[in-house]
């Protein structure tokens, strides 16, 4: 099994992502038995700390400007050859992982309160939970990341108007957790990880002190 993290941006990461991001980065080879840690972006010289380091293509990159911005994740998905895990750059493994073994795997399950129809409009059902991405893979040879792309993406390309949050979550986690019924899905659980889901936007001085703890303590 590979890791894999991404970023696909228009400029270079601030000091404390970066930290984060390398915290991030450490914390899987430490946590986890992975062979390797692919890292993927529109530009080598926004990972620094890794030597490891392939080229997305621009062919997502009106997609991406547009406002979805999970799409190359997605794409990622489903260009994966093998059983990997994706994990998110501000998500830090602070403990071992498990086995893992799931035809899916997440990073947790969590209640689906938003309707925002999108699922229906691409054929499924509105999930009544949702698989959390922060991470997400699979350990085994499975069609489901392939068969949600055909799905979301046309979506996404002929799309018009404003994008919101929960239409993403709706693309990228409501449409695969509806799609997962007949597969084992493992989901891990905080005791595993902290993430900061969004919060880097608003780094402050504790925060900042909190991913520089957990790197000493690595």
């Amino acid at each position: 099994m590979i890791a894999i993290q991404s970023y696909y941006g228009h400029k270079p990461l601030l000091d404390w992502e970066l930290k984060c991001w390398e915290v991030s980065y450490d914390s899987i080879l430490k946590h986890t038995n992975v062979t390797d840690i692919i890292i993927f972006t529109n530009n080598k010289d926004f990972v620094p700390f890794s030597k490891n380091v392939e080229l997305l293509p621009n062919i997502l990159d009106k997609e991406f400007k547009k406002g979805w911005w999970q799409i190359y994740k997605q794409w990622l998905y489903k260009e994966m050859s093998e059983p990997f895990l994706h994990i998110d750059s501000d998500l830090i493994l602070i403990k071992d992982l498990p086995e893992l073994t799931g035809d899916i795997i997440c990073e947790k399950i969590r209640n689906n309160n938003i309707v925002t129809r999108i699922e229906e409009s691409v054929g499924e059902t509105r999930p009544l939970q949702l698989l959390c991405s922060g991470i997400m893979g699979s350990s085994t040879k499975n069609n489901i990341f392939n068969d949600v792309w055909e799905k979301v993406y046309p979506f996404m390309v002929n799309f018009e108007g404003g994008i919101k949050n929960s239409y993403r979550w709706a693309l990228e986690e409501g449409v695969i957790s509806s799609m997962s019924k007949n597969l084992e899905v493992q989901a891990l659980n905080d005791e595993f990880f902290y993430h900061f889901q969004g919060r880097l936007l608003k780094m402050n001085t504790s925060v900042h002190k909190f991913v520089y703890d957990l790197y000493s303590k690595l």
